[in-house]
């Protein structure tokens, strides 16, 4: 009897290439979250940063208003800053170390 190699009855027939150099699901899902993260932010960050202009320009001649509504545009640049910071230090540990931490790629057996 020749030695056949095992096949995985969970893999799809039609699995595109070679099963063991494909992207582990963690993997994808880890690289997925990270984007989705970072898009999500940016989303949210538009929208409070509309509100905020919003409620600034409706303020009229409101002090406390006027006040609430650039504590909302501060708060929500401070968030962008905060979100594009963790972008930037991931990208330089990154290329200090010579480790990918946006793209995650985990090692198969």
């Amino acid at each position: 009897m020749p030695f056949s190699a095992i096949k995985n009855p969970l893999l799809p027939s039609g699995f595109p290439g070679n099963p063991e150099e494909s992207p582990s699901t963690l993997q994808a899902i880890l690289n997925n979250g990270l984007t989705i993260f970072l898009v999500g932010a940016a989303v949210v960050f538009l929208f409070i940063f509309l509100l905020g202009g919003v409620n600034y320009m409706t303020a009229g001649g409101d002090k406390e208003k006027k006040i609430a509504a650039s504590a909302r545009l501060t708060n929500a640049l401070i968030g962008l800053v905060v979100i594009l910071s963790i972008f930037v230090i991931m990208s330089l540990i990154g290329s200090l170390f010579n480790i990918n931490l946006l793209k995650f790629s985990l090692p198969r057996l």
